[in-house]
């Protein structure tokens, strides 16, 4: 009996050390699930960006999360990257090995709509949806409540094709790409009012990933001039414009999310004009 206990509390710390999940280490990265064609699992990368914005590379961070991984942000306040299945509706929590830990699904929410779009809110609460189908509205998963409660914002728009979403580090504004209108919008998540007044982009077709990086510009991947879902493209908060960058992997999912708060060390010298020693 003792023998067979000890295989047993043996067997319990081999599964909770493959089941343990460590954070990230918030370092201004950024982050792009995505789901192959055919596959049941999503894959994680870190997304390289050279200076210049022109040369991108991914590191694999897994290849296989283990779940499908979608409408996904990074919480700040824990340096864990949270997510949805936009079918199964189940909430995901990703650690820093990459591997999924499935949460069950929220309190209330709802069943119809296929989430895609999401992000965490600045101050690492809710993890908000925007579904297709459904209800025009924004879901806000209340990530501090034992059971995910949801609780609901109208948006001012009908039939909202929005695939992703991204809150701007600098100014806190969420931003947005509508498929269905062709342009870039932002979203305010307290009233949900829509502003649909950006530019179209008809070479843009759906953007399934948004995120920024640690200097406040707005990047997507998704869809550039044909429906393949590979191209990574640049997006003028201002104008609305995007222009393509480079090709990546295809596939048929996919979403994007950054933690791009870090520090710059500023040095300032007190006086303009030294003297020298009498």
């Amino acid at each position: 009996m003792g023998k067979c206990l000890k295989y047993i509390v043996i067997l319990i710390f081999f599964v909770n050390a493959i089941y343990a999940q460590n954070p990230f280490e918030c370092r201004g990265q950024y982050f792009l699930s995505l789901t192959k064609p055919n596959r049941t699992t999503s894959e994680l990368y870190e997304v390289k960006i050279d200076p210049g914005g022109r040369m991108i590379s991914l590191d694999t961070i897994n290849t296989t999360v283990g779940m499908i991984l979608n409408a996904m942000g990074y919480r700040i306040t824990d340096n864990f990257i949270y997510g949805m299945d936009p079918v199964s509706k189940r909430l995901r929590r990703v650690g820093g090995n990459g591997v999924a830990q499935d949460l069950g699904i929220p309190q209330g929410i709802p069943t119809t709509p296929i989430y895609f779009a999401g992000d965490i809110t600045p101050d690492g609460r809710y993890l908000l949806l925007i579904g297709l189908r459904g209800a025009a509205q924004i879901v806000k998963v209340d990530l501090e409540d034992p059971n995910y409660r949801c609780t609901f914002v109208p948006l001012s728009i009908l039939n909202p094709g929005i695939v992703d979403i991204a809150f701007d580090p600098f100014t806190g504004i969420l931003y947005g790409h509508d498929f269905n209108l062709r342009r870039l919008v932002t979203i305010d998540p307290n009233t949900g009012q829509v502003n649909t007044s950006f530019p179209i982009q008809p070479e843009v077709g759906e953007l399934g990933a948004l995120f920024f990086d640690s200097f406040g510009n707005l990047y997507g991947y998704g869809s550039y001039g044909s429906p393949d879902q590979n191209k990574f493209v640049s997006i003028n908060k201002t104008s609305g414009r995007i222009e393509l960058l480079a090709t990546g992997p295809n596939s048929s999912g996919q979403d994007g999310c950054s933690c791009p708060y870090t520090i710059d060390l500023i040095k300032t010298v007190s006086v303009d004009s030294t003297v020298p020693c009498s």
